[in-house]
């Protein structure tokens, strides 16, 4: 069987939707390495973790929900428009650029497919 990596950043929004592909490729028996934020590791596990060692979880760096809540990021979402909301996710998720693609490569060498 494929060991499959799925990598998403964002919010549960963005997350939820590859739970589900990642259930029915582990229940395929397919090894499945999922790397997203450290925040939903507990969302993802609770029902993921009964595949044993074929479910890993992957955390990545940055609390997107944290982000969603500040103060800038309401006052970018009250004031309208894409390109504020963009420039707030922006000069939050800097940071944490080069942690992620690091991650992700790391994940991604031992993968045979990736989803994302």
């Amino acid at each position: 069987m494929a060991v499959i990596g799925i990598l998403t950043t964002g919010s549960r929004g963005d997350v939820q939707p590859y739970k589900w592909v990642a259930a029915e490729l582990l229940r395929r028996g397919h090894t499945v390495k999922f790397a997203t934020h450290y925040i939903f590791e507990s969302y993802l596990s609770t029902s993921l973790s009964v595949y044993g060692k074929r479910y890993q979880f992957v955390p990545l760096p940055a609390n997107t929900e944290e982000i969603a809540r500040s103060p800038e990021f309401t006052s970018a979402l009250r004031k309208g428009g894409f390109i504020r909301l963009a420039a707030v996710m922006r000069s939050k998720m800097i940071p944490h650029v080069d942690e992620i693609a690091s991650i992700f490569f790391e994940m991604a060498s031992g993968c045979d497919l990736l989803v994302g």
